[in-house]
C-alpha cells in the first residue's frame, strides 16, 4: 500500500530509453545484449515466456543474477529446465509454469531486470502497468514491441529515501525522509547470516542494502564455520530483490569486540561502504568498497591508520596488534557528507577528501580530552569534547567539556561553548543504549543527564534547557516537534514542542514494546519503535499506534527505513516468533485470492529424467545460503539469545538433500535448492521431477503417489510410474513470490503435507501477520480436491482492540528449559513443519485447526494496514 503521491508517480513514471542504435531485431536476444542494453548486471532477472532455457542460463552472469523464467506450457517448461540442469545452474536460474503472463506472480518493485518479447505474447503477456508494478527501483524492462527489442529504466522516485548512517545521515538525526515507508503487510525478501552479535543495523545507498554480520553461530557446538565464511563479513544485497551482490570479510581476529566500533563507522554514502578493514596483515585502517562490486576503491591511509610496526607490545602482556587496533577504534565515528569523509578518533579529528583520501584539514583536542560525537548541521562540523577517563572508555560516564563548530568547507572556527559539569548519558559499552546527538539546521538537540538542551548551531546559543525524565533511548526531531523513545517495555516516550520544548497537547499514545533495547527509527510520517508504529499526524479515525509481532530489531540497531521498506535484523531473544533473518518488510496492496475453480490442475508436466548434482549453481553462493556444509548436522538455526537454547528450525533450508523416502524398489529423495524430486532404482537415477520452488520435507508416499509441499505455494502429486505430474494445487492464495536465501519463493510457501486417511493436510503462509496469513487445506488424496480450507490471520494489534495477554513459559532466569521456542499464548504463530496429532493441525506444537471443526481465527481484522500517511 502507498502514500498516494508515491502511487502517483509510480503510475506515471516515464520509460527512459537507453541508447540501443543497434536494437536487435532478432525474437530472442542473448544475455549479453539484455544486460548491455538495460546496464543491469545483478539482482533479480525474470523471462516472461521461457523457450528453451538458453537466456535465462546466461542470464545467471557468472553468479551475479538471480533468473526467473516464466514458461506458458509444461513442454517449455521441461525443455528450459532440461537446459538449465545441463548447465548445472538450476537454483540459481529456475523455470515454473504459468498460466497466463499477464498477471506477473511477483510482489511489488521486486525485479530488477524483466525480459519479455511482447510480440510474441500477445495478449497473454503482460501490461505495461503491471510490468511497472513488478519493476524495483532503478530496474529495467527489456520489452520487444513491433520487432525491435528496446531497454528502458524506471527511475527512482523523489518520495524514496537512502539510510546511509547509524543515525540515519551526518546529522545524525535518525528520520527519513521516506514517504513510501509504514506499517508492512508482507515480507519483500529474507536473506541470511543469523548472526547474534551488535554489530549496527544496515545501511542502505543507491539501490544497495549492506550489513556487517558475523558468521559463527555453530562455534561451541563441535561444528566448525567453513573458512571462507569465518569472522565478520561485509554483505550487499540489492535493496529491491535481496540477491547477495557481494560478500568479504573484515575482521577474522576472534579477540577483538567490534559491536563498539561499526555502529557509529559503518557507513554506505556516494556508492561506497566505509569500515574499518581488519584482514590486512599489517594495519588497520578506514577503508571503501564499492557498493555494486565489492571492490576496494579507497584506503584512508593519511589520517588515523593502526599499524602492526606501531604497537606498543611490551606494555600489554598477553595483548597483540589488532586488539590494541581495536581498542584504538572503539567509540570513534565516521561521517560522510558532500564528497568528505570525517574521521574521529579519541583526540584527533580529520576531514578527508573522499575521491583522493587526502586530508582537507584535521582538529586536536588537548588537556586529556577528547571528541566525543560529531555531526553536520547545516554548513557546520560540530563537536562535542568529553573528559578522558576510565568510566568514560568503559562508556559509562561522559563528562562534557565543551561544544565547538568550524566552518564545513575550510575548518574555519565558528563558536566554542563551554558544557562543564554536564555528563552525557550512556549505558553500555557497545552504544547499545547510546543517544543520539542530533541536528536540524539550524538546531543542535543534545541530551544531557537529567536535562536535554537545545542549542542553536549558528552561534552555540542556548536556545532552552528543560529538564529530561525517565530513561530515554533516542531523541527525533520530526517536522516542529521533538520525539523520544522510552528504554524497555515502557509506553511511549511522548513529544516535545521543538520551538519552547513544552510537553506537545496532542493526545497520543504508543502502545506496548515501544523501543526495548534497540533503538527507534522514525520517518516524517512515522515514529517506529521495536514494533510499533505511531503516526506522526494522526486522522481521526486512525488508531493512535499499530504494533505487529514477527518483526523486531536485534538489540542497538536501528531499522534502515528506506526504499519504502524497513531493513533490519531479526533479534535473537525469544520474545516472539519473529521472522528471522535479515528481513525487508514492507506494504503492498492487497493480492486478489485466485479462484477456487482455477486452483487445481489435473496431469501436467513430465519427468525431465536423470539430472547431475547443480554444482555450478551452489559455487557462485556461499554454503550460507544453500544448506548444511558437510558434515554439520543442522546448519539453519537461530539462537534465543536468551536462555541459550535452539529457537527454530526452518524446513527447507537446513540440508541441500532431504530424507531418502523408500517406494517400493524406488528411493525418493528431494534435492531442496535444485527443486527436484528424484527417484533411484538400485542407485541409478530413474526420473526427476521439477518443481516450481525449494522442496523442504520428503515426500508421503500413498496409492502410487508422491505427494509433497513446495516453496512456490504448491502441493504437488506424482506418479512413481515414471515421474509424471498426476495433480498440482495452489495451496497459496494468489501465486505471489519474493526472494528468500538467495532463491524465489512464494509469500505463501507450503513446507510439508501429511496425509492420513486418504486426506492431505497442509499449511501454506510464513507468519500469521504477514500477507493475510496462513492458510490450512484438506485435500483429498487421490485428486487434490478441496474438503476443507481455513485461515488463521492476525491483523496489527493497536489501541482499537484488546491487547492480546503474553504469558512466558520460562522464569526471567530461564531456569525452565524451553519447549519448542513456545514462549507465550495467544501470540502470533509463524508457518513450519506441520504435524497432525489428537485430531489438531499443530505448529510448534501449538494448535492451529481442528480437523474436525475447521474454522477460520481471525484477530485484530480492523487493523491489517492503515493508509499512509499524505505528504
Amino acid at each position: 500500500m502507498e502514500i498516494a503521491n508515491a502511487a502517483g508517480n509510480v503510475a506515471a513514471w516515464c520509460m527512459l530509453n537507453l541508447a540501443c542504435a543497434g536494437a536487435v531485431q532478432a525474437a530472442a536476444p542473448t544475455a549479453a545484449q539484455a544486460i548491455t542494453d538495460t546496464g543491469v548486471s545483478a539482482g533479480l532477472a525474470v523471462v516472461v515466456g521461457t523457450s528453451d532455457g538458453a537466456l535465462e542460463a546466461g542470464l545467471t552472469n557468472g553468479g551475479r543474477m538471480l533468473v526467473h523464467g516464466l514458461a506458458l506450457s509444461d513442454e517449455a517448461a521441461a525443455k528450459a529446465r532440461r537446459h538449465i540442469l545441463d548447465k548445472k545452474l538450476y537454483g540459481l536460474a529456475s523455470v515454473s509454469v504459468v498460466g497466463t503472463a499477464a498477471t506477473l506472480p511477483y510482489l511489488d518493485r521486486l525485479v530488477n531486470l524483466l525480459a519479455a518479447d511482447l510480440d510474441a505474447l500477445g495478449k497473454a503477456g503482460p501490461s505495461k502497468a503491471e510490468i511497472d508494478r513488478v519493476l524495483g527501483y532503478g530496474g529495467a524492462a527489456y520489452l520487444r514491441q513491433d520487432g525491435k527489442w528496446t531497454g528502458t529504466v524506471r527511475p527512482t522516485p523523489q518520495e524514496v529515501d537512502a539510510w546511509g548512517h547509524y543515525a540515519y545521515d551526518a546529522s545524525q538525526n535518525p528520520v527519513s525522509k521516506d514517504l513510501v515507508v509504514g506499517p508492512p503487510n508482507t515480507v519483500r525478501w529474507i536473506d541470511g547470516p543469523f548472526g547474534m552479535n551488535l554489530v549496527g543495523g544496515l545501511r542502505t545507498c543507491d539501490g544497495v542494502a549492506v550489513q556487517i554480520n558475523p558468521t559463527y553461530l555453530l562455534r561451541g557446538r563441535g561444528a566448525k564455520i567453513p573458512p571462507d565464511l569465518e569472522g565478520l563479513h561485509l554483505w550487499a544485497r540489492d535493496v529491491n530483490s535481496g540477491v547477495l551482490l557481494w560478500h568479504r570479510p573484515i575482521l577474522t581476529h576472534r579477540r577483538c569486540r567490534y559491536g563498539s566500533i561499526y555502529a557509529n563507522t559503518f557507513v554506505a554514502a556516494g556508492g561506497r561502504a566505509y569500515a574499518y578493514d581488519f584482514t590486512a596483515a599489517d594495519h588497520v585502517a578506514l577503508t571503501a568498497w564499492n557498493l555494486r562490486t565489492g571492490a576496494v576503491e579507497r584506503v584512508f591511509d593519511r589520517a588515523v591508520v593502526c599499524r602492526k610496526a606501531d604497537w606498543p607490545g611490551e606494555a600489554k602482556k598477553g595483548g597483540d596488534w589488532q586488539t590494541w587496533a581495536n581498542a584504538t577504534f572503539a567509540y570513534s565515528m565516521v561521517l560522510v557528507h558532500e564528497g568528505k569523509v570525517v574521521q574521529m578518533v579519541a583526540d584527533r579529528l580529520f576531514v578527508l577528501d573522499a575521491a583522493a583520501g587526502n586530508v582537507l584539514w584535521k582538529k586536536q583536542t588537548g588537556n586529556d580530552t577528547s571528541y566525543l560525537k560529531v555531526l553536520v548541521c547545516g554548513d557546520r562540523l560540530v563537536a562535542l569534547v568529553a573528559r578522558i577517563g576510565r568510566e568514560q572508555k568503559l562508556g559509562r560516564k561522559m563528562d562534557l567539556v565543551a561544544a565547538e563548530a568550524w566552518q564545513w568547507k575550510d575548518g574555519k572556527p565558528l563558536w566554542r561553548i563551554d558544557l562543564g559539569g554536564s555528563e552525557y548519558p550512556s549505558s553500555h559499552a557497545d552504544n547499545t543504549f547510546s543517544l543520539n546527538f542530533g541536528g536540524r539546521d539550524p538546531y543542535l538537540l543534545l541530551p544531557l543527564v537529567g536535562r536535554l538542551l537545545l542549542l542553536d548551531a549558528r552561534d552555540g546559543s542556548r536556545v532552552w534547557e528543560k529538564p529530561r525524565g525517565g530513561m530515554m533511548i533516542g531523541y527525533f526531531i520530526i517536522r516542529d516537534k521533538i520525539w523520544m523513545g522510552h528504554v524497555g517495555s515502557s509506553p511511549f516516550g511522548g513529544v516535545l514542542s521543538l520551538a519552547t520544548g513544552e510537553p506537545d497537547p496532542t493526545p497520543r499514545k504508543g502502545g506496548l514494546n515501544q523501543s526495548a533495547c534497540d533503538g527507534p527509527t522514525a520517518t516524517v510520517n512515522w515514529f517506529m519503535g521495536k514494533r510499533n508504529f505511531v503516526p506522526v499526524q494522526r486522522e481521526a479515525d486512525w488508531p493512535h499506534w499499530i504494533s505487529l509481532r514477527c518483526m523486531g530489531k536485534k538489540c542497538g540497531e536501528r531499522a534502515a527505513a528506506s526504499y519504502g521498506s524497513i531493513y533490519g535484523v531479526s533479534p535473537m531473544c525469544g520474545c516472539d516468533q519473529f521472522i528471522r533473518g535479515t528481513t525487508a518488510f514492507y506494504a503492498v496492496q492487497p493480492t486478489p485470492p485466485v479462484p477456487d475453480e482455477q486452483r487445481l490442475s489435473s496431469g501436467g508436466g513430465g519427468a525431465v529424467g536423470p539430472a547431475a548434482p547443480q554444482a555450478e549453481a551452489r559455487k557462485h553462493l556461499p554454503a550460507l545460503f544453500w544448506g548444511a556444509p558437510e558434515g554439520i548436522p543442522s546448519f539453519w538455526y537461530t539462537t534465543n539469545f536468551r536462555w541459550g537454547e535452539q529457537f527454530h528450525q526452518w524446513p527447507g533450508y537446513a540440508l541441500t538433500r532431504t530424507a531418502p523416502v523408500q517406494a517400493g524398489d524406488l528411493t525418493l529423495v528431494a534435492h531442496v535448492h535444485e527443486h527436484r524430486l528424484a527417484a533411484s532404482r538400485g542407485g541409478k537415477e530413474v526420473w526427476n521431477f521439477v518443481a516450481g520452488g525449494r522442496i523442504g520435507s520428503p515426500p508421503v508416499v500413498i496409492k502410487g503417489l508422491a505427494i509433497f509441499g513446495s516453496h512456490d505455494g504448491y502441493v504437488y502429486a506424482v506418479n512413481l510410474k515414471d515421474g509424471a505430474q498426476a495433480w498440482r494445487f495452489l495451496a497459496a492464495p494468489a501465486d505471489r513470490r519474493h526472494v528468500v536465501l538467495g532463491q524465489v519463493e512464494s509469500a505463501w510457501p507450503v513446507f510439508n503435507v501429511v496425509v492420513e486417511d486418504g486426506k492431505v493436510y497442509c499449511a501454506a503462509g510464513r507468519h500469521e501477520e504477514m500477507a493475510g496469513g496462513i492458510h490450512f487445506y484438506c485435500l483429498d488424496a487421490a485428486t487434490g480436491a478441496v474438503r476443507w480450507h481455513v485461515k488463521r490471520r492476525c491483523g496489527l494489534e493497536s489501541d482499537l482492540e484488546p491487547i492480546r495477554q503474553r504469558k512466558n513459559t520460562g522464569d526471567d532466569r530461564g531456569t525452565e528449559r524451553l519447549k519448542r521456542g513456545v514462549l507465550s499464548d495467544g501470540r502470533a504463530q509463524m508457518n513450519d513443519v506441520i504435524e497432525l496429532r489428537d485430531g489438531q493441525i499443530r505448529l510448534h506444537d501449538v494448535p492451529m485447526v481442528d480437523v474436525a471443526a475447521p474454522t477460520d481465527s481471525v484477530k485484530y481484522p480492523r487493523t491489517l494496514v492503515p493508509p499512509q500517511l499524505p505528504k
